[in-house]
């Protein structure tokens, strides 16, 4: 049988990624948009796309860079945080965390974004967090609450 995991495009991380754990990530890169392919709709959309410094250490994905499709929700709270003009957000920090949502009628899993404390080596409320592994899924590159590693 196939983890459901697999329908959803492995570039990009998602909620079940964090294992309930917050994530602090350095952004390196803001894409303007790219094609992904929206279950609900069926449908091809552009998106923005948030590149890390931080890298993926396992898996296909090995040395790349982890990416997240950057929604509105998100992209509000960063322009919160850094300003209105999202070049400036290059080089910041954020924390990502996982949070149950109501939408489309239903209860789903969806990626939140926080100020990180004033010293990032606060741990979270795991300082032990490990990944999952999915078949060879890749892991990130540093530890909740740590530097971000180059």
């Amino acid at each position: 049988m196939t983890l459901y995991r697999k329908l959803f495009d492995p570039r990009f991380i998602n909620a079940e990624d964090l294992d309930g754990r917050e994530v602090t990530l350095t952004i390196a890169a803001i894409d303007r948009c790219i094609d992904i392919h929206n279950q609900r709709t069926q449908q091809e959309e552009e998106k923005p796309i948030l590149v890390f410094e931080e890298k993926h250490r396992d898996g296909k994905l090995k040395g790349e860079p982890i990416k997240m499709v950057l929604n509105i929700t998100n992209a509000k709270k960063i322009a919160e945080l850094y300003g209105k003009h999202y070049e400036g957000w290059v080089g910041k920090k954020i924390r990502i965390y996982p949070v149950a949502i109501k939408a489309f009628k239903t209860t789903l899993d969806a990626i939140r974004i926080k100020k990180v404390p004033a010293s990032a080596s606060v741990p979270t409320t795991d300082p032990t967090f490990q990944p999952i592994q999915h078949d060879n899924e890749p892991e990130f590159d540093n530890q909740p609450g740590e530097e971000a590693k180059p």
